[in-house]
């Protein structure tokens, strides 16, 4: 959120890094071989086939991107297996109901992110949405309920803003001369805590999530046993109380 016209400070960072685009497709994908298989009464399964299990989830990833402005899809392949074709029509209302599972694990990160924040949901002013998932109309549907009907910030372009904010960082850091970057400042977060093992595997947190960067801190540990002149610091980053699971 931005304080002053050139100074943004980020409260807070949450999400699912086991969730992405690719888990939409793989529900069509799944639904498409399960069709298949059944329509053919085939055995085979399309998965140890490399060259046909590719080829429907090429088509897939294009159904999926279609199906956001699409009420429906054709997803048709000429002989996947020997001299069989593939042919299955998919609507939005069939995709947003395999994918409803997942849909719905969208919604706790955002809550999350604003309970770390310390704000309401109600001072937020703009919502932006990046990524091309996010193009998925059920998604803003759900995300949209969420902010009670507020409507949703659409002008600044979900494929391009990632690239374009990685770009203004990167003329920060490196001191690039020019007018505006010097006078921007991003106070940014670190999205998970970092922290090194201790005995017994155990996380010992020494920067927790959200935390403003670059900081520094500063933690006393006593060595294994007497003597020791010599450890080597693992660094993990997660919120897991185990380093194994982070």
């Amino acid at each position: 959120m931005g304080i002053e016209d050139d100074l943004y400070e980020v409260k807070s960072v949450n999400g699912n890094i086991h969730l992405g685009g690719e888990d939409f497709t793989n529900k069509l994908v799944d639904y498409c071989i399960k069709e298949f298989q059944n329509k053919n009464a085939i055995k085979i399964d399309i998965r140890e086939n490399p060259k046909a299990f590719q080829r429907i989830k090429t088509e897939c990833e294009k159904a999926k991107i279609a199906l956001s402005s699409a009420s429906k899809v054709n997803i048709d392949i000429d002989c996947i297996i020997e001299d069989k074709d593939l042919l299955v029509v998919v609507t939005r209302e069939k995709f947003e109901e395999l994918c409803m599972d997942l849909f719905k694990q969208c919604i706790p990160p955002i809550k999350k992110a604003i309970e770390e924040a310390k704000i309401n949901k109600n001072q937020i002013e703009d919502i932006v949405l990046i990524g091309g998932s996010t193009q998925i109309p059920k998604i803003q549907s759900m995300i949209k309920e969420y902010f009670g009907g507020k409507n949703l910030n659409t002008q600044l372009h979900y494929k391009e803003a990632v690239a374009c904010g990685s770009a203004i960082q990167a003329a920060v850091m490196t001191n690039t001369k020019d007018e505006n970057i010097e006078k921007f400042i991003l106070l940014d977060v670190t999205p998970f805590s970092l922290g090194i093992e201790t005995i017994g595997g155990v996380m010992n947190v020494l920067i927790p999530r959200n935390s403003t960067i670059p900081c520094e801190k500063t933690q006393i540990f006593s060595t294994d046993y007497d003597y020791q002149n010599s450890f080597i610091a693992e660094i993990y980053e997660g919120e897991r109380q185990l380093t194994k699971d982070n």
